[in-house]
């Protein structure tokens, strides 16, 4: 038996120098700038580094994503090289399907998840906004929506969005039709490394309509009466507050991490409804064998 000493002695701190991005034909400089943990005149940190690039990678603009330092003719000093590959983010997708619940369904789906809304020469692609649209039909449902999301704005990292939808439903129930028409505005902010909070207002109108009058004398008059009060539109007017942490190794393929959220909403901000209800998941995902690539998940809510 010998025994190993390890003797290590630290060199000296390199500071950043310079940034250079190659490879990004389409996305813009300021989108992937915005996404490093590092900026010229911190300390060299790997670790930061490679948070850096789990960031870039999460966004799914790029293929390839890879850092790597530079030396530099500046004692001390090194630059932080970035290339990337372009991924193909938007998609078009179009299906008919059926089922015993929804009936049949046929869906037309737009999205683009690096949009540009001020750039109509790039085919609105390149600056890290998020756009989709959707439209489905069918024998016991129909929706429309429109989504935008501006994950930036005023170049901080605060996240606008606005969703705008119309559905109309007869599977919730076999009592009674339901329309929903609404828009929600939202605010998301990343609050620390993990942990993003987001505060978003929803202003819902609410139709019930073909209400089931039950004849048969041994069903309960009450339940009826429930029905029958709601028949008509209503607004719903609320506010929701949302806590999310998240530490998936991947947002598209996880193998390992958390991600719980805690989801409240409070109605009564005007409107016909008042209401308050909290919503907690939790999610954590364990790695198996190296084989398949594969993670068992345990789900709670």
């Amino acid at each position: 038996q010998i025994d190993v000493v390890f003797k290590v002695r630290e060199s000296e701190k390199y500071y950043l120098e310079s940034i250079t991005i190659e490879g990004n034909t389409k996305t813009q400089q300021k989108v992937i700038i915005r996404e490093l943990a590092l900026k010229p005149g911190d300390v060299f940190d790997y670790k930061r580094m490679q948070s850096s690039e789990k960031r870039l990678k999460n966004t799914a603009f790029f293929d390839q994503v890879r850092l790597r330092p530079e030396s530099t003719n500046i004692p001390g000093r090194k630059n932080l090289n970035v290339l990337v590959s372009e991924s193909r983010t938007g998609s078009f997708s179009f299906g008919a399907g059926f089922g015993s619940v929804r009936g049949t369904q046929l869906f037309f789906e737009m999205k683009q998840s690096n949009f540009n809304i001020n750039d109509w020469e790039s085919g609105f692609q390149g600056a890290g906004q998020k756009f989709r649209a959707r439209m489905s039909l069918g024998r016991l449902s129909n929706q429309a929506l429109i989504g935008f999301e501006e994950p930036w704005l005023f170049e901080e990292r605060l996240s606008f969005g606005t969703n705008l939808y119309a559905t109309e439903s007869e599977y919730n129930s076999s009592d009674y039709n339901e329309k929903r028409t609404g828009l929600e505005l939202y605010i998301r902010r990343r609050l620390f490394e993990l942990v993003e909070a987001k505060v978003s207002y929803k202003y819902e109108l609410v139709d019930i309509f073909d209400v089931f009058v039950p004849t048969n004398l041994d069903v309960s008059d009450n339940i009826a009466d429930v029905f029958q009060s709601a028949v008509g539109e209503q607004a719903i007017s609320k506010l929701g507050l949302t806590l999310l942490r998240d530490n998936r190794d991947s947002l598209l393929f996880t193998r390992s991490g958390n991600r719980t959220s805690i989801d409240s909403e409070f109605a009564g901000i005007g409107g016909d409804v008042n209401y308050f209800k909290v919503d907690f998941r939790t999610a954590q995902f364990i790695p198996t064998v190296d084989l398949w690539k594969q993670s068992l998940s345990i789900i709670g809510r």
